[in-house]
Order: C-alpha cells, then structure tokens, then sequence
C-alpha cells in the first residue's frame, strides 16, 4: 500500500504479504510510532493558531471598526498557545507576546470599570476642609491627657486611703460630721428633734462616767487600805 505518514507506514511494514518473507519488526515501536502522531498534532494546532492570529492582525490594520469581533477569538487562542504542550518553550512566548503587543496597539485594551477601580485621590475641596494636626494641637491633647490621668491617680489615691484608714479621711469625715450636728443643733429649726434624741445619749454617758469614776474611786481607796494594812503590819513587827 501507499506509505501516507509514520503510523501508516509502520503498520504496512509489519502486515505479512503474499509470496513475501515475513520480516519481524518489534512491537516496542508502536508507543514511539504514536507518540510521534500526538506531537504531530499538537504542533499542528499552534501553528494553526498562530497563523490565525497573524492573519487577524493583518484585517485589523486593513480596518480597525471591527476589533470587537476578532477579540474573543484572540483571546482563546492566545489562551489556548499559553497553555499548551510548548509552553515552556521561550520562542513560542515570545511569538505570542509579540503580538499581543501589536494587538493591543490597534484594540487598546477597555477601560476598567468605575466599581473596581482604586479609590480616587481626595479632592481640592476635601483636602482644604481637611486642618491638619500642628504640633501645639499634639502638645495641648498630651498636657490634657496628663492631667486627667493625674487627677483619676488623686482620686484613687483618696479613696484607697479612706477605705484603708491610712490617709486624712479618716480625721476630716468625722470633724465634718461633728460640725454639721453642731450646726443643726444650734442653729436651725430641728434642733429639738436633735435634743430628743440626744437627751437619753447624754444621760447613758453621765451614768458611764459616774460608774467609771466610783470604780476609779473604790479602786484608789481599796489600794489605800491595801497599802495602809501593809504599813501597820511592818511596823507592828518591829515593837515584838
């Protein structure tokens, strides 16, 4: 038969004829024989997208209306030579940048939309509105802070020492107390109702302090008598 390429060549090499001595080839080169049928075709297709690239290109300089309709073919085919079985191959890349940078120059590429664009610079108006921080601005908010936080250490201060009963409060509270009692005693319309209830107070500290003092009293005697006796007793003894 006719030899067309090399899988058909191979298989009309091993098919036995008539009349004809059976030649033995191994069949070790069927997986080469197919490999090379694959790599083939494989680079058939690049070359395939490669001409119709260039060939896009060549109606876009004849007419440039008409980028719409050639530019989602242009981008499967670039996608489809980047991701191919040669991609690793630095000429073929660079086949395909370069026309992608002639692309470009006759279909520029479309504006990116509003939505996911960065944040636009503040206006002139902003900005004006915007009074930066001077340095007596910085100072003045660090002396204010300074003091509040002195004034909340003072009063913490007080109010640990007034609990503890290791700082002034206790002798200022109760002077102050005393003081106001005195007042409303003396001076104001409820000093009767103080006096009444004063009044069974000053008896219960009169009664305490007679008692206190007839104890002090029977105390001192007692001691006297103690001591009286103990006299009479030595000089007794001196005379027998």
């Amino acid at each position: 038969g006719n030899c067309i390429n090399e899988k058909n060549c191979y298989h009309i090499l091993r098919t036995p004829r008539k009349n004809v001595t059976l030649i033995n080839v191994p069949h070790i080169c069927n997986e080469v024989v197919e490999e090379m049928k694959n790599i083939e075709e494989d680079l058939s297709h690049v070359f395939y997208y490669l001409d119709e690239l260039y060939g896009t290109l060549d109606a876009l300089n004849g007419d440039t209306n008409v980028c719409n309709r050639y530019n989602e073919q242009c981008k499967e085919y670039i996608a489809r030579l980047r991701n191919c079985d040669f991609s690793a191959n630095s000429s073929l890349m660079s086949v395909i940048d370069k026309f992608e940078e002639e692309y470009y120059k006759i279909c520029p590429k479309p504006v990116v939309p509003v939505s996911i664009q960065e944040p636009k610079q503040k206006s002139l108006i902003d900005q004006r509105t915007e009074k930066p921080i001077s340095g007596a601005m910085i100072q003045q908010i660090n002396k204010t802070s300074t003091r509040s936080q002195t004034m909340q250490e003072t009063t913490t201060s007080a109010i640990m020492d007034t609990v503890t009963g290791t700082g002034t409060g206790v002798i200022v509270v109760p002077f102050i107390m005393l003081a106001i009692v005195f007042v409303l005693f003396k001076y104001s319309p409820y000093g009767s109702f103080l006096k009444a209830s004063v009044k069974p107070l000053r008896r219960m500290l009169k009664k305490n302090y007679i008692n206190q003092n007839d104890l002090m009293n029977s105390f001192e005697e007692t001691y006297k008598n103690s001591v009286d006796k103990k006299y009479q007793i030595v000089y007794s003894s001196e005379y027998y």
